[in-house]
């Protein structure tokens, strides 16, 4: 398998395609082969998985703070409840759940497909594409917010039916 692989905006180098690639560029846009033949293979696969991890890690630390508030909050709510009092935590579960399909995953499953569009626009350099994109799903964003901002002000009604 061959491909074109650009390291700037007038150069493409031809190369095969196979498990030995590397998967990161090298910062400097210069040939991935002066990359991989500089240095011998278990250093570069070091420097790639140090690479990887260095942009892995705030993304690992912002998932592991967004879910410890909701850890938090039910291990109070556990401590302050006796064990013959469960309807605090039923509460507590049926508001996360109806919370996290309602609300969580929309925005997340809605954006997610802008982090594809948006990367693969500025990859090819299309820079008002991305912009443009940016602004839709924002708007997008705030049209479905606005039906979960009424679903939520009326959940009182909404999750006694549940």
């Amino acid at each position: 398998m061959s491909m074109q692989i650009r390291c700037d905006k007038n150069t493409a180098i031809d190369k095969a395609v196979n498990e030995q690639t590397s998967l990161l560029r090298n910062t400097r846009s210069e040939p991935i082969q002066k990359m991989l033949s500089s240095s011998s293979k278990s250093q570069s696969y070091l420097t790639e998985a140090q690479t990887i991890a260095s942009m892995a890690l705030p993304m690992f630390f912002g998932f592991i703070s967004q879910n410890i508030i909701t850890l938090i909050s039910l291990s109070f709510l556990g401590h302050s409840t006796s064990s013959q009092q469960s309807a605090p935590l039923a509460g507590f579960a049926l508001g996360s759940a109806f919370c996290g399909i309602t609300g969580i995953s929309l925005g997340f499953g809605s954006l997610a497909a802008f982090d594809t569009l948006a990367s693969q626009a500025l990859g090819a350099g299309h820079t008002f594409k991305m912009i443009i994109l940016l602004f839709r799903a924002f708007s997008i964003c705030f049209l479905c917010f606005i039906i979960v901002a009424a679903l939520w002000l009326h959940a009182d009604m909404i999750l006694p039916i549940l």
